[in-house]
C-alpha cells in the first residue's frame, strides 16, 4: 500500500518553494512584508501559500476593476 505522506510532503515543500521565490521577484512588496511572508509560509505551509495566493489574486482584481 502506497503512504501517501511520502508524496505529499515534497509536494508541499516545492509548492512553498515556488510561492517563496515568486515573493521575492514581485517589486510592489518591501522587503519587510516579503519577510513577513515567507515566514507565514515556512510556518504554516499549506495555509500560507493558499493565504499569499488569495492574496495576489485579490489584489490582481483589484487592480483589474480600477483600470
Amino acid at each position: 500500500m502506497i503512504d501517501w505522506s511520502l508524496l505529499l510532503i515534497p509536494l508541499v515543500i516545492i509548492i512553498d518553494i515556488l510561492a517563496i521565490s515568486d515573493l521575492i521577484k514581485r517589486r510592489q512588496y518591501a522587503q519587510k512584508i516579503k519577510i513577513l511572508w515567507i515566514i507565514v509560509i515556512i510556518l504554516f505551509p499549506i495555509i500560507g501559500v493558499s493565504l499569499y495566493y488569495l492574496q495576489i489574486s485579490l489584489s490582481y482584481k483589484n487592480g483589474q476593476q480600477r483600470h
